[in-house]
């Protein structure tokens, strides 16, 4: 086994362990805080997924370096680094809705190697590792062979910067809508990878700056 398989494994082992809990606790946990703006939400069960997701990921590999969404940043040794959203789509979890996940992502030496994305409400497990491909629910994915933008279905979201959502272009080329559709469901990790079936060809994004711990 490779060390993107083992990493891997380990984040999907990890992102199992707390959906169910997190899946019990939405819509029943009131945000008790924000981060960048007024709608972009933080709660208790944030900062708990977290504290357990980093738990498990350390515990299994203590020299390891996390960098976490809400409060984590630790240091470490071996060249690997855990990037953690404990709940991605925190807006949705306060209200009960579907369309939040579990995102955990792993770097060596600074580079990308595997990351797992784990719905709770759906169960739906979306898996990675550098040279092994990208799975859902354990089989196979790959991107959309659709190569004409105009006949492809483009996700997209929304920032949670006001100024910034009324200075955003719109995704046009040439006067024209560039994809066949825009949609938007849940987090952006999730806004393109609906289950196992057929989902959106691409995503376009304007692009936000998050600020994170050093």
């Amino acid at each position: 086994m490779t060390l993107a398989e083992e990493l891997r494994d380990l984040a999907l082992e990890a992102a199992r362990a707390v959906a169910p809990e997190l899946r019990r606790r939405a819509g029943g946990t009131p945000s008790d805080g924000t981060k960048s703006s007024t709608t972009d939400l933080v709660t208790a069960a944030d900062r708990w997924s977290e504290r357990e997701l980093v738990g498990r990921l350390l515990g299994a590999r203590p020299d390891d370096a996390v960098l976490g969404e809400e409060e984590t940043s630790v240091s470490g040794t071996s060249g690997v680094r855990w990037v953690v959203d404990p709940i991605d789509g925190t807006t949705n979890f306060v209200y009960g809705l579907a369309g939040y996940s579990i995102s955990i992502g792993a770097e060596f030496d600074g580079q990308s190697v595997a990351g797992v994305i784990v719905e709770p409400v759906s169960g739906d497990e979306f898996a990675a590792a550098a040279g092994c491909g990208a799975t859902c629910n354990g089989d196979p994915i790959r991107v959309s062979g659709e190569v004409d933008l105009a006949q492809a279905l483009v996700a997209t979201g929304f920032g949670y910067q006001p100024t910034r959502r009324r200075g955003r272009p719109r995704p046009r080329q040439r006067g024209r809508r560039t994809g066949r559709c825009l949609l938007r469901a849940g987090p952006r990790t999730l806004g393109h990878r609906r289950g196992p079936g057929p989902r959106p060809g691409g995503r376009w994004s304007h692009r936000e700056p998050r600020r994170h711990p050093d």
